[in-house]
Parts: C-alpha cells; sequence; structure tokens
C-alpha cells in the first residue's frame, strides 16, 4: 500500500474516478496531539467539477466478494491505520485499535442480498414497487468516525449499484490517503469510487450544481443539518441526514450502583466522549442515587487525561474545549473534575444537577462529560422530551416491567438495553437522525436504494 510518513508532504492523496488527484490549496493538518499529522493539497476547483461529472456507462453493483476483498487488505494494514486514526482523533490507542478491526470485521463479513420487488393488482390495475440505485451517493462524514462511516458507506453504496463519493473531514487527512492507497489497489473499478480532501460548503455546491443524479448524505453536527436539508431540498436532490446525538442513561433501583457506575462512566469517557452513543446523562432512581454519584465522581477524580496512550485525551481543538466549558459552567450544576481546562485537553467531568433546560441536558455534550440527577422512569421520560437530539438512549434495570416500558420510549433510534451505549457492533445497523425523519434506522444498504411505483392498467 502506498503511504508517505506521518506529518510529511502526500501529494495527491485524493482519488477521484481512478485518477490521483489534488492540486488545490496547500494544506497541513496538526493533531489534536500536538504534531502535525499530514500535509498535502485540497482538490482544485476544477477537480470538483470533474468529481461532479455525470458518468455515460450504466453502473453494475460491486460484488460482496470484491468488497470482502477490501477487507483483507485492510486488515494487512490495520497499524498504519491505527497510527492514523490515534493522530487525527486522539483516542486512546485501545479505542483506535478496536475502531480498526471492527471496520475490518464488517468489510470482511459484508453481505447484502438485494431486495424482493412487491407487486399486487387491484380490478384495474397492476402495481408493482421495484428497488433501484440513486445512481451516485455522495457522503459528507465527520472527523469522530470517518474509518468506520466510509467503509459501511463505500460498501453499501457499491454493493446497491452505485458510485460513491466520499469527502473526507479536514481533520482526517492521513486516513484519506490510506483508504484512497487501498481502493486503487483493490479490484473494485476506478470510475466507481472518489475519495476527497476540501472544505465541505464548496463540496456540496459542486454536489448541488452538477446534473449528476445522487442521493447526498450528510453526517455531522446538528447545527449545519438543517441548511444542509433546505440546499438539498432548493437543488432537487435527494438527501439523508446522520447529525448529533444525545446520549442519556436511566438505572434502576434493582442495580448495583457501583457496578452500574463503572459501566457508564466507561460509556461516557469511551472514544474521549465525543460520539453520539456516548453517555451524556444520567438518571438515576433516588434508591441508589447517592451512592451511584459518589462512585461516579470517584472515577472521574482518577481519570487521567492528556496526551499519553492510555489516557483520556484531548478534543479536537481548543476552540471545541472553550465551547464545551462554556456549556459545563453554565449548567447551573455542581461540577467535579481532576485538573483543569488547557488548551484542547478537556478534564472529564461529572456535574450533579443541572438545569434541565440547560443546553448541558438538552443538546449535550461532545467529549468526556456526564451529568447525573436522581429521579425514576417517570423523570427520564420528562428529561428526554426535552432532549433536542434522542437518537440513543440507554437502561439499567432487571425488572422486566422496567425493560417492557422502556422498550416504547418516544423518539429514540437506537436503544441499549444493560449494555455501555457507546459500544456498537460493526455490522450494527443503526444509522437514524429521529428528529427530522429523513433518516429512519434501517439496515445501511437499504438506505441507497430507491422504491420505484410501476402502475399500469389491466389489459
Amino acid at each position: 500500500m502506498t503511504t508517505a510518513p506521518l506529518g510529511a508532504l502526500w501529494p495527491q492523496s485524493s482519488l477521484i474516478w481512478g485518477r490521483r488527484s489534488g492540486t488545490g490549496n496547500a494544506f497541513t493538518v496538526d493533531s489534536p496531539l500536538g504534531h502535525v499529522v499530514q500535509s498535502g493539497n485540497a482538490i482544485a476547483p476544477h477537480e470538483l467539477f470533474d468529481l461532479a461529472n455525470p458518468y455515460p456507462q450504466s453502473i453494475s453493483p460491486v460484488s460482496v466478494a470484491d468488497i470482502r476483498s477490501l477487507g483483507e487488505r485492510l486488515g494487512r494494514s490495520i497499524p498504519s491505520f491505527v497510527e492514523a486514526l490515534h493522530s487525527e482523533t486522539a483516542f486512546v490507542l485501545e479505542d483506535c485499535e478496536e475502531i480498526t478491526f471492527g471496520v475490518v470485521e464488517y468489510l470482511r463479513t459484508f453481505a447484502y442480498q438485494p431486495p424482493a420487488d412487491f407487486s399486487y393488482s387491484t380490478r384495474e390495475r397492476q402495481i408493482s414497487l421495484r428497488y433501484t440505485n440513486y445512481g451516485t451517493v455522495a457522503a459528507i462524514l465527520p472527523q469522530n468516525a470517518f474509518l468506520s462511516m466510509a467503509a459501511v458507506t463505500l460498501a453499501s453504496a457499491l454493493a446497491t449499484g452505485n458510485r460513491v463519493i466520499l469527502r473526507a473531514p479536514t481533520g482526517s487527512p492521513r486516513t484519506l490517503g490510506l483508504l484512497s492507497s487501498l481502493v486503487e489497489e483493490s479490484e473494485i473499478p476506478g470510475h466507481l469510487v472518489s475519495l476527497v480532501f476540501c472544505e465541505a460548503e464548496p463540496f456540496l455546491d459542486a454536489m448541488l450544481n452538477s446534473s449528476t443524479p445522487m442521493l447526498i448524505h450528510y453526517m455531522g453536527s446538528s447545527n449545519r443539518a438543517g441548511t444542509v436539508l433546505t440546499k438539498c431540498f432548493e437543488a432537487g436532490k435527494s438527501s439523508l441526514v446522520d447529525g448529533s446525538g444525545n446520549c442519556q442513561v436511566y438505572v434502576h433501583a434493582d442495580q448495583d450502583p457501583i457496578e452500574a457506575a463503572d459501566l457508564v462512566w466507561k460509556g461516557a469517557i469511551r472514544y474521549n466522549g465525543q460520539t453520539c452513543t456516548s453517555v451524556n446523562g444520567i438518571v438515576v432512581h433516588p434508591d441508589i442515587a447517592e451512592a451511584f454519584a459518589d462512585a461516579l465522581i470517584e472515577r472521574a477524580l482518577a481519570t487521567e487525561f492528556g496526551t499519553d496512550n492510555g489516557n483520556v485525551g484531548p478534543l479536537f481543538s481548543s476552540r471545541q474545549a472553550l465551547q464545551l466549558e462554556e456549556v459545563v459552567q453554565s449548567s447551573g450544576g455542581e461540577v467535579f473534575r481532576n485538573g483543569k481546562l488547557v488548551g484542547n485537553r478537556f478534564p472529564p467531568t461529572v456535574i450533579l444537577a443541572p438545569d434541565p433546560t440547560s443546553d448541558l441536558v438538552t443538546l449535550g455534550a461532545f467529549g468526556p462529560v456526564a451529568w447525573l440527577v436522581a429521579g425514576d422512569l417517570a423523570d427520564f421520560r420528562r428529561a428526554w422530551s426535552l432532549n433536542r437530539y434522542p437518537l440513543c438512549a440507554g437502561i439499567f434495570a432487571a425488572d422486566s416491567e422496567v425493560l417492557g416500558e422502556f422498550a416504547g420510549l418516544e423518539s429514540g433510534a437506537r436503544l441499549v438495553l444493560n449494555g455501555d451505549p457507546s459500544l456498537e457492533d460493526a455490522n450494527e445497523p443503526w444509522g437514524g437522525y429521529a428528529p427530522c425523519g429523513s433518516n429512519p434506522v434501517s439496515d445501511w444498504p437499504s438506505k441507497y436504494c430507491r422504491k420505484v411505483q410501476l402502475d399500469q392498467p389491466l389489459s
């Protein structure tokens, strides 16, 4: 696999329909850990034009065998991807290894069965629902999950007969280059895949202005999600949105407070607390709330943070850390932490009894932060109703009636019973952004298929 040294210049690390590309503005990306990740060149305006051009030939689905072969190739390059992921995200090495092995497993075991067409007749008409592709899937991917989302998007789009364009986040140039080399050397036809490094706004504008039929899939901050949906609608482009998630959990009275605190705290700091399924808020039954709070605070005060491989790492930027600190300090709760904010190094934090209408509770925290209040399941439901981004919820309970009631929780797209919500299986088909309703939970390939109704009179 073709690579450049970590921190060095990697010219033309983008890939546009089988051609090495990247003749635009020069860039240097710094790691949250303090060193240079990579230098290179973004794609130029004329390359954006080439990227958005229609492809004149018909597109055949890529075979499952070729997608699995891509996983085998990635499996032989695991150390390079772990190194890149660690440099770009500052996640602890153990988390980076878990993510990379999960991606390899996903690709190696990828399976897809095309959905069956559905037909029925009335007295006068024959009506059929058939599945077809969008032609091109253009995905805007997030820094906190670039490798995993790139693999899922790539495999699912190709298997359903689409071309695929992956726009890398500006914090992930090295993983982009590694993936470009991997695809370039694989059995997948070059005219079906593009991986590009460029700013999100010109990329989106180029896709919106293209005459190419496509689905635009945005994965990132909910702050920009509404704008993306509006622009796609006005341009007549199909779109899917996966925005932020504010994960909250409920701990019932029948749980051991020490064991539950240990599991919940791991869910709050895994991946530095920077994923949509990281635990943000905890409602604990009053019978065990005090013991649980003491145990959670004890774990927060004992959690080391910084740039060492085994510590909870820095956030992506100093700006992000300052914004999160403002959210914590304005929450109205009692703050417990070991250390203080320095640059992008954010101390793992527990907040007791925050204002239920604060941004911390309603919007969540993108970092190693967890808030805690005492309450029963009804109190959890009230807190959940204020959650602006209710993607994922978890419950810890032995009582089957409590579990059954929780299973009907409103708005949640992913419900986790007696498990760490931050852990996801490589093949888990969650992918839903509940509030907008534009991306329902489904197996991922189904997102990239269109349903077309054929309606004809009976002769």
